[in-house]
């Protein structure tokens, strides 16, 4: 694995790779989409589809795309044939997705992403001036000895509904023959990440390139690289983690039971004003039963 992303930030070293003129040997192709909501290892993904040796190979050039215009790999509100974009944080109505790309978007089980939700804001995302006053807010919550339920919802607050609803809307495209829907376990699971990222690269028609996989994975693996949440800052950046911590235990003691009537509660109330599909329901359509426990997991962003 190259030394320098243990030294390089992040953003710097994706600034970097798009500035890197690689030399392709690739036919390119058409415009492709890589959906998350957030909490779906969306920056481990993006490191591994903005691979220089992958894009060389296939002739894609990755781009992060921020907004519907003026980004790299956009042409006025159409990303670019040869451009993979990813990741998105767009639900499967945004403008910018109605034209003929090829999609593959990752979702996550809502019990899953509720916990990892409240600790990505309790404790363990990057500190900005927003994440930190998240945190003040509910150590507020905790003095007042606040239950586990009560510090959860809060957690919520922070678009948490908006995060489930992309995942369901592109659930609710599954059939179609450009998208294909990606579970994080799957990704995320040490003996089903390559098959998954294989499947991936079938649909994205990489077929030929799936040799690129065990190096993919080993490369980005967490083996080698860590957690996200330590890359992307020093421990010095880490404000409210030892205050909210006794906030985590009591999210942690929720049952996925309690969880998921937290989440149909929150989405039922969201329902009245914007929201009228049962988000629990369209997940249930990928995950029927419930999960077993959580195996060592790849960055989780």
């Amino acid at each position: 694995m190259s030394g320098f992303r243990t030294i390089l930030p992040l953003e710097r070293e994706y600034r970097l790779r798009d500035a890197l003129n690689v030399r392709s040997s690739g036919p390119g192709g058409p415009a492709i989409a890589h959906v998350a909501s957030w909490k779906t290892a969306s920056q481990w993904v993006r490191m591994v589809m903005s691979d220089p040796q992958l894009m060389r190979a296939t002739g894609y050039r990755a781009r992060y795309v921020r907004g519907t215009t003026g980004a790299p790999g956009l042409a006025g509100e159409h990303i670019q044939v040869n451009t993979l974009a990813t990741p998105i944080y767009a639900a499967a109505d945004h403008p910018l997705l109605q034209q003929d790309v090829r999609v593959f978007a990752v979702v996550r089980e809502p019990v899953a992403l509720a916990r990892s939700w409240f600790r990505a804001n309790a404790t363990n995302h990057p500190s900005n001036e927003h994440v930190d006053a998240r945190r003040r807010s509910l150590d507020d919550l905790r003095r007042a000895d606040a239950d586990g339920e009560t510090l959860l919802r809060a957690s919520f607050d922070f678009g948490f509904v908006e995060a489930l609803s992309i995942g369901a809307s592109w659930i609710g495209r599954a059939d179609e023959p450009n998208v294909r829907i990606s579970r994080f376990e799957d990704l995320t699971h040490p003996s089903q990440v390559q098959i998954e990222l294989s499947s991936i690269f079938d649909h994205l028609e990489f077929g030929e390139h799936t040799g690129l996989v065990p190096r993919l994975v080993e490369r980005y693996g967490k083996s080698r690289i860590g957690s996200v949440e330590r890359w992307l800052r020093p421990a010095s950046e880490r404000k409210y983690g030892v205050t909210t911590a006794s906030s985590a235990s009591r999210v942690d003691e929720l049952s996925d039971e309690d969880v998921r009537a937290v989440i149909r509660d929150t989405t039922k109330a969201a329902s009245h004003q914007e929201r009228t599909i049962d988000l629990l329901a369209a997940y249930d359509r990928l995950y029927p039963s419930p999960l077993s426990a959580p195996t060592e997991e790849q960055p989780t962003s």
